[in-house]
């Protein structure tokens, strides 16, 4: 028994015939700070180990997908407003007028 948690039982594992059983775990996202790179961990709240391709140790938690493209605009600003005219519309027709 090669008493390690994985997602897939080894090949050599399954060749030899060795026991397994399925368990439930718990598998966290990170990102590296440093370059970016991303990993996961299996019943651990943060890596053991360093990143595999810059050696840093500071990890950030991530998403499970790696959203690319998603640009954060901080001039863009939620504008309050009293008129509920201006609150549903873009188009000219949303409201008649009055």
């Amino acid at each position: 028994f090669c008493r390690t948690t994985t997602e897939y039982p080894n090949p050599i594992c399954k060749q030899e015939k060795h026991p397994w059983k399925r368990v439930m775990v718990t598998k966290r996202f990170f990102e590296c700070i440093k370059c970016g790179r991303r990993t996961s961990t299996i019943n651990c709240r943060y890596p053991k180990e360093s990143c595999a391709k810059c050696g840093e140790a500071n990890f950030k938690k991530s998403s499970m997908m790696n959203v690319k493209g998603v640009k954060k605009a901080p001039e863009e600003k939620l504008k309050l407003t009293d008129d509920p005219r201006r609150l549903y519309s873009r188009s000219q027709n949303a409201f008649p007028s009055e």
